[in-house]
């Protein structure tokens, strides 16, 4: 991992830092980012939210994930996790003053027990073959003041780089960054790592001002840049002429906004995107008068017309079809037909790809009727999927199916995308339930030399989605008095039993 001589670092910071958050910071300057913190008891417990915020793409190179937590275990189980991921290094976070963190004895809650922190630390450099670094806070509080201390042991263990933000946990956000104990780090002989400075940096003058007299490695910047990334970039601008930058036009103002919401609703969905980028609009959007009245409600809206019309608004344009009156009355005219489940008696759902080479009743033999069909891009069971948990309730309570079939085929799309480091757009999150299984899986299937050949073992992932309908639907069998039996395999010669289940059905795979 290369670095320029005083790089410029993003901090993590809790709903801020999610990639397309990264992106735009990147643009403009950023040398090293962070993910949001990541709680070590969600990922090992394989938490949705948790899970989430592992993805990283090759674009935001060098990019570190960050891990919180307080208990030894979790931290080294949570370090091969991330190991899994491939980040340039992994980050922990002992500085967090929230009091949710602090009361699960994490984040800064740390400070107060170093040999705890040196042991949770060496947890995670024991377990991980990436470069391991810390951020962490001055001290608990003003009378226990341990950075010195902390910043030897910690690269007495082997960490590589400490970012040290200038206040207590006590302060919290409150009154000035000391940055005078951060310097006596920086020039303590026996300290060899890299010290990143943080806290206060909101201006290139400061930054400046600040490298010279603390003479720190590097500035780790947060809050400045929520909702202005050209933070970076002016920093970076000043340190070289001594000259200020001109502030970016309202134009490139109003196209960062954009492009930055644009990835959000790619994220996260349109109205969650729009709503998280509230904290964002404001420096965004500073001095436009033709959004003021839009601006001043963002804090407590969440009504969807007013979020249509905001996105508008930026745009300049309505990015989504509204049909006309007259629309209406065409739509009128044409009769709808609705089949009931009238005489409608299948034995079989078949989940499958959304691939159009083959249908399921000429895969399984049957004709019409006899099969009840779902299919989605990587025929995926994903338990928080509204759909296909609908398709499979409806089949399983109502059409009372007696087998359940979940079908991969070689050469997906959707399973070589998600195995490869790169940036979907709104197929993202869907893909994310595939990169899981890819790094839970990582060694077995890069130990397959073949690079197709990699991407079309498919039986992994159909392990997977057999077992979250076993865990979703087992009890409706066990009422209905059938039996369980797992089978996973390429064809029928090949199929072998997966596991065993006291309860419930038959579901071939």
């Amino acid at each position: 991992m290369e670095l320029p001589d005083f790089p410029l670092l993003l901090a993590p910071m809790e709903d801020v830092s999610d990639p397309p958050f990264r992106a735009v910071c990147k643009e403009n300057g950023a040398d090293l980012m962070y993910t949001e913190f990541i709680s070590t008891e969600g990922l090992i417990r394989d938490a949705i939210k948790s899970r989430q915020k592992l993805d990283i793409f090759d674009y935001e190179r060098p990019v570190g994930i960050q891990i919180f937590g307080g208990d030894e275990e979790a931290m080294a189980l949570s370090a091969k996790i991330v190991d899994a991921t491939q980040p340039d290094l992994l980050d922990i976070n002992f500085g967090c003053p929230v009091k949710k963190v602090v009361c699960k004895g994490a984040g800064a809650a740390v400070l107060k027990d170093i040999d705890l922190m040196v042991r949770l630390t060496k947890a995670c450099v024991d377990n991980t073959s990436l470069p391991v670094t810390v951020k962490t806070r001055l001290g608990w509080d003003d009378n226990s003041k341990n950075i010195e201390e902390v910043a030897e042991r910690l690269q007495d263990v082997g960490i590589s780089a400490l970012s040290i933000h200038g206040r207590t946990r006590a302060q919290l956000y409150k009154g000035d960054a000391d940055w005078t104990l951060i310097a006596k780090v920086k020039n303590n002989p026996r300290i060899k790592i890299p010290i990143f400075g943080n806290g206060d940096i909101d201006s290139p003058q400061k930054a400046k001002e600040y490298k010279e007299r603390y003479g720190v490695d590097g500035i780790m910047i947060g809050r400045a840049a929520i909702g202005y990334p050209w933070i970076f970039r002016e920093i970076k601008h000043y340190l070289a002429t001594g000259e200020t930058l001109a502030a970016p036009s309202i134009n490139e103002r109003v196209n960062a906004c954009r492009k930055h919401l644009e990835g959000s609703i790619k994220w996260k969905g349109e109205k969650l995107g729009i709503l998280e980028m509230r904290r964002h609009y404001a420096n965004y959007l500073r001095g436009l008068s033709h959004v003021k009245e839009y601006r001043s409600r963002l804090p407590e809206t969440e009504e969807e017309d007013y979020i249509l019309s905001l996105r508008k608004a930026l745009t300049g344009e309505a990015l989504s079809y509204e049909i006309a009156p007259s629309d209406y009355n065409r739509m009128g005219e044409v009769e709808a037909v609705v089949v009931g489940d009238k005489g409608q008696s299948p034995d079989f759902l078949y989940i499958g790809c959304s691939d159009s080479r083959v249908t399921a009743e000429d895969l399984m033999g049957v004709g019409p009727g006899e099969v009840f069909i779902h299919r989605n891009i990587a025929n995926m069971v994903v338990s928080i999927d509204m759909n296909v948990m609908s398709v499979i309730n409806y089949a399983v309570r109502h059409l009372k199916v007696k087998h359940i079939i979940v079908c991969g085929h070689y050469s997906c799309g959707g399973v070589k995308a998600a195995m490869q480091p790169q940036d979907m757009g709104i197929l993202n999150p869907w893909l994310r339930n595939i990169r899981d299984v890819y790094r839970t899986h990582k060694d077995e299937l890069n130990a397959i030399e073949s690079e197709e050949a990699r991407y079309d073992s498919r039986e992994t992932a159909v392990t997977h989605d057999l077992l979250a309908l076993l865990f979703s639907y087992a009890p409706n069998y066990a009422e209905r008095g059938l039996k369980i039996q797992l089978l996973c395999g390429s064809g029928e010669a090949n199929m072998r039993p997966f596991g065993k289940c006291r309860i419930a059905a038959s579901i071939p795979g």
